[in-house]
C-alpha cells in the first residue's frame, strides 16, 4: 500500500438480507439448528435458551442477517481470526425469537477488487475468501490494491423469528 496516499476509511461493508428458511433438524442437546432455504445454515445456540425447545423441524423462520465490518489497511501482517459469539432469546411467552451476535476480527489478504461495482474479494487465514460489497460514500477505494493485507472486524447479527404457515 503507498503510505503516503490517503488511507482507505474504516467502515465499507454494510448488508442485510431477509431469508425465509424451514428448520431441517433441531438438535436440542447440542444446539445446533439447521435451517434449508436458498441456502442451507447451520446455527449453534446455547442449549440453555428457553426459546430453542419452541423451535422444532418443519417449523418456518424469517430469518434476518445484518451484516458489518470495520476495514483497515495494513502492510505486511500474519493472517489470523479470532470468534466471539452471543446468543440471545427473546421473551418466554409468545413467539420464539433468537438473536445471535457473531464479532469476527482477522487479518485478511486482497484478492480481487472491482472497483467499478466496488466489490473486494478477501482471502482469510484458512483459505476460505468472502466477496464484501464497500458502501458508495468510502473514499480513496482506488488505494486498496491485490495483494494488499487488511484487519477486518466484521460483526454479523442474525435475528430469527418463527413464522406459522397457514
Amino acid at each position: 500500500m503507498n503510505e503516503t496516499a490517503p488511507r482507505m476509511p474504516s467502515r465499507v461493508i454494510s448488508a442485510s438480507s431477509e431469508y425465509m428458511m424451514e428448520v431441517e433438524d433441531v438438535d436440542y442437546k447440542s444446539g445446533e439448528l439447521i435451517l434449508k432455504g436458498k441456502k442451507r445454515m447451520k446455527l449453534h445456540v446455547d442449549k440453555q435458551l428457553h426459546n430453542l425447545k419452541k423451535i422444532h423441524p418443519g417449523d418456518w423462520l424469517v430469518v434476518t442477517i445484518y451484516e458489518e465490518a470495520v476495514i483497515e489497511g495494513i502492510r505486511g501482517g500474519v493472517p489470523s481470526a479470532s470468534v466471539a459469539q452471543e446468543m440471545v432469546a427473546g421473551p418466554k411467552t409468545g413467539v420464539p425469537t433468537l438473536k445471535a451476535v457473531e464479532v469476527t476480527r482477522l487479518v485478511a489478504k486482497v484478492v480481487d477488487i472491482d472497483y467499478k461495482k466496488r466489490l473486494i474479494t478477501l482471502e482469510g487465514p484458512t483459505g476460505e475468501r468472502r466477496t464484501v460489497h464497500v458502501k458508495e460514500d468510502v473514499a480513496h477505494l482506488e488505494n486498496l490494491k491485490k495483494g494488499d493485507s487488511v484487519t477486518a472486524t466484521i460483526t454479523r447479527t442474525v435475528l430469527m423469528k418463527i413464522r406459522k404457515m397457514d
